[in-house]
């Protein structure tokens, strides 16, 4: 990931919450990148109407996860987040949302959504999707990518995010495809709340991007939406 932090907007997010907005829950500890995926995902939830808060995995309890509408797992190393949580941790993310909530994953955090995280199937993770992930086959390093967003193309910032080899027959919304057509961000339910995964980072910030060419810009308009949705979509907390 690249450079960007956001602790000036941070401030704000504790100072100005919105009136009658939910609390959207940011991992923010081992495995979380260190270029500012947390906060960028905090920056998103702010404008699409949540009170954030960032929480590390200390504080996966399902006491205090009852407060949140969305968690949200941004971009860093899945393998090293799946080794840190316990298995009561993974069961209390699981629950959250089969309970209604709405679990948010952009790139290692949908790896994270994943029945395990790793090739050789033994680091095991949230086994929320009906499918597998898979690594996106391009070199390892960032890329700007032309992504099929509901009907219109974008330019996301990609870098070694996953696919999806999704179950055939299962109930799912591809929101984007990859330049393959295969599945890039999706949606589906999981018990009574919802699951939102994607390989991209609509969220990414402007500076992520040094040194890239984008042709139309900031895409935080693409996660804004994803969220927003979400609160429509999933059981009232």
């Amino acid at each position: 990931m690249k450079k960007s932090l956001f602790w000036h907007l941070w401030i704000l997010f504790i100072v100005i919450p919105a009136h009658g907005a939910k609390r959207a829950y940011i991992y923010k500890g081992t495995g979380s990148c260190l270029d500012g995926c947390s906060e960028a995902a905090a920056d998103v939830a702010a404008q699409a109407g949540f009170i954030p808060s960032f929480i590390h995995s200390a504080l996966i309890q399902a006491r205090i996860l009852r407060e949140a509408s969305v968690w949200i797992q941004p971009g860093g190393n899945a393998i090293e987040v799946a080794n840190r949580l316990t298995y009561d941790q993974k069961e209390v993310l699981k629950d959250f949302v089969r309970m209604g909530g709405t679990y948010v994953g952009f790139c290692a955090g949908a790896f994270l959504a994943d029945t395990f995280v790793d090739d050789a199937e033994t680091i095991p993770g949230l086994a929320l999707i009906p499918g597998t992930t898979y690594d996106y086959p391009l070199p390892k390093g960032s890329h700007i990518l032309p992504i099929f967003w509901l009907g219109k193309t974008f330019h996301l910032y990609f870098e070694e995010g996953p696919g999806f080899r999704i179950l055939s027959g299962a109930e799912i919304e591809i929101i984007a495809s990859y330049p393959d057509g295969t599945p890039a961000t999706v949606r589906f339910k999981a018990g009574l709340g919802n699951v939102i995964l994607s390989g991209a980072h609509p969220e990414a910030p402007e500076s992520w991007k040094e040194g890239l060419s984008d042709p139309d810009g900031s895409d935080i308009h693409l996660a804004i939406r994803l969220l927003q949705a979400s609160a429509i979509t999933s059981t009232s907390r």
